[in-house]
Order: structure tokens, then sequence, then C-alpha cells
């Protein structure tokens, strides 16, 4: 048999992944079921960084999480963006009372989280401010909506965390 994939099963591939990353590096972060969570949050004394997105293509955006970094993480599940109450629970820890920072991907489903996420932040008082990429061309002959905007993202959590000890 030829093996074509690294995985447990397919139903905890998330789980698992995440569980492995929070061992791998102890050091710089914590996971907590689905969030990603920099150890310099705790100590924070500034604008927090959250981002959320889907998992299956690392290291993004858990792979950026740590000391200068993003400070918190919403993963969904493969390919799919996280619930909008888990994005807010993000916020939510990430706030310290200097504002959280939410980036956010150019890609449907997380548009669509974001927009849930923000209503629930606003709702429940929390000064936060949302930046969204765009940075990729989308093009589809059939004018559907499948536009992504991963790559450029890592050059936006390196500029929002510019200065960031």
């Amino acid at each position: 048999m030829k093996m074509k994939k690294f995985i447990n099963a397919p139903e905890t591939i998330t789980d698992d992944e995440l569980v492995g990353l929070g061992m791998a590096y102890p050091d710089i972060l914590t996971v907590d079921g689905h969030l990603v969570i920099s150890k310099d949050l705790e100590t924070a004394d500034r604008v927090t960084i959250v981002t959320y997105g889907g998992s299956g293509h690392e290291p993004a955006q858990a792979g950026f999480v740590g000391k200068g970094m993003l400070d918190v993480q919403a993963v969904g599940d493969i390919f799919a963006a996280p619930n909008a109450k888990l994005v807010f629970d993000a916020m939510k820890l990430a706030d310290k009372g200097h504002d959280v920072l939410l980036l956010t991907l150019n890609y449907a489903g997380d548009q669509l989280a974001g927009k849930q996420a923000i209503k629930l932040a606003q709702k429940a008082g929390l000064n936060f401010r949302q930046v969204v990429t765009g940075e990729e061309i989308q093009f589809d002959p059939n004018g559907e909506d499948n536009k992504r905007g991963l790559a450029g993202a890592v050059a936006l959590y390196h500029a929002a965390a510019a200065g960031y000890p």
C-alpha cells in the first residue's frame, strides 16, 4: 500500500495538529482547544493582534504566533474558517485594555466569520480595529467568489507587530 497522507484520522486532524504544535513549541505558545496563544500575551501592555483561519496550510497562521508576532489565532478545521464565537473568544482573550487588532484574510469564509465576530465584539463593548488583506488577484471566468488572501498576510503580520518587543 502506498502512503498518501500522514494523519491519524480525518476526523481529528486539526485537533491532532494543534496538540503537536503545542508540544513542539511550549516555550513560545499555548494551545487551548482551537486557540493558539502566545506566551507573551499574559504580560502584553500594548495593542494585541488576533487573526483566524482554517487549518491545512500551515504554518499560516498558527506558525506566526509568538514573541513579536501574533498574540492569538483562532483555528478552524481544514480549509474552513473558525466560527464567529471562537474568533470573538480570541478577541476577548487578547483584550488587555489597549485595543485589539483583528487581522482578517481575504477569504469568503473568514470574511463572514469576522463580520459575525465583530457584531459580538461591538455588543460586548470591546475596543478593536480590523484590517482585511486584499493583496491577491481574483480571476474566475464563471464569476464565483473564490478570492484568497493568504500570501500577503505574512507581510501584514510582520508590519502589524513591528516594534513590539
